[in-house]
């Protein structure tokens, strides 16, 4: 199979015929055993997509197979389960892509487990149904998205819509079946629900040179969340870890001139009248 590149939209086409497709729920009843997966349950779907809010749950993949209401394992690294569990690697560089450690996860939930409208910052990605269908609901990254980082998560902006077939004429509307690959070019917002009980697995790809200025974007908003933090403004957040403001700053770009003293550039940076007021027209919009 040739390598896989994203277009300028989203599009489908058959997975290769790798041994993951044989993942299916009761073929990972073997190969995960015991493993301890982490989750999250709530009452419905709509529930479900507001991971702060939910219950947060550990078992078997039996354990979470036997809940009566919405549950969803999300986010589960692949290179850890090859360690751990009798899972065999796939074969990602036969389409011309590269785990490195942590790009590739494994997702499952029940009927009616859902994502609600986000935006990834990094890369592009590839995903593959393995069992039961998945909704997606995608929008072209200039569409005029009222964006949050509420809650903070990890390299998620978060789009604020209650319904974005209705208010959006953008909108691409995706049923992904086993057996078929999803190509989500950089950007794209999508919303993803569960029509069955669903397995896929994805791989997040890079994509240089624009995910050096988003890795920068990223890390001053971890900045801002470290300063909220340790001010005690409330964040309510899935990832409590912002990491050290030293290593955060030094993703920060070089220094191109002498207006302000180095060791007061972030001062600055959080301080300019320009910032302020974007502050405060974000402020006054929510």
């Amino acid at each position: 199979m040739s390598n896989i590149k994203y277009d300028a939209k989203p599009f489908v086409k058959n997975a290769p015929h790798w041994d993951c497709l044989n993942w299916t729920s009761d073929k990972l009843k073997s190969l995960l055993g015991s493993h301890q997966m982490k989750g999250r349950t709530a009452t419905s779907s709509i529930e479900i997509q507001d991971e702060h809010k939910c219950e947060n749950i550990s078992g078997t993949i039996e354990d979470f197979f036997r809940i009566k209401t919405v549950w969803y394992c999300a986010y589960m690294r692949l290179s850890e389960l090859y360690e751990t569990t009798k899972l065999e690697p796939i074969p990602w560089d036969e389409i011309g892509l590269h785990d490195s450690g942590g790009d590739a996860c494994l997702w499952i939930g029940s009927e009616g487990s859902r994502t609600r409208l986000h935006q990834d910052t990094y890369g592009w990605n590839c995903i593959l149904q393995v069992q039961g269908r998945k909704i997606w609901k995608l929008l072209p990254p200039d569409e005029r998205v009222f964006a949050t980082r509420v809650p903070f998560e990890e390299s998620t902006i978060w789009g604020v819509c209650e319904n974005i077939s209705r208010e959006f004429d953008s909108v691409v509307e995706i049923c992904l079946k086993p057996g078929q690959m999803l190509i989500v070019p950089p950007g794209w917002w999508h919303q993803v629900e569960s029509l069955d009980l669903s397995i896929s697995v994805n791989i997040w790809n890079p994509n240089e040179p624009q995910d050096s200025d988003h890795r920068t974007k990223e890390a001053m908003t971890r900045i801002m969340a470290y300063i909220c933090k340790h001010s005690s403004i409330p964040i309510p957040t899935l990832d409590d870890d912002f990491g050290e403001l030293d290593r955060l700053v030094n993703f920060m770009p070089q220094n191109s001139g002498n207006i302000i003293e180095e060791k007061y550039r972030l001062f600055h940076a959080l301080t300019a009248p320009s910032v302020i007021n974007a502050m405060l027209t974000a402020y006054k919009k929510t």
